[in-house]
């Protein structure tokens, strides 16, 4: 396989089948629904869970704005 000749796509396509296990977005969506803040500061735990949200962003799980909001507000310590 080619890694030079492929599209971003395809690329992402062979990655996800061959590195990633099978439910990887469920198990990142269970992940993002049951953070807290813990010991993290606000803006640290924030970013967290923005970046978590963002691996599922394209998929049915990924969290809009509103959503977002709500998540990070109901993790709060």
């Amino acid at each position: 396989m080619h890694f030079k000749g492929m599209t971003l796509d395809e690329f992402m396509t062979v990655f996800c089948k061959t590195h990633l296990p099978p439910h990887w977005q469920d198990d990142t969506h269970i992940a993002l629904s049951c953070m807290h803040q813990d010991n993290l500061m606000f803006w640290e735990f924030q970013v967290v869970v923005q970046t978590t949200n963002m691996l599922l962003k394209g998929m049915p799980h990924h969290l809009d704005e509103m959503k977002l909001c709500e998540r990070i507000q109901s993790g709060m310590d």
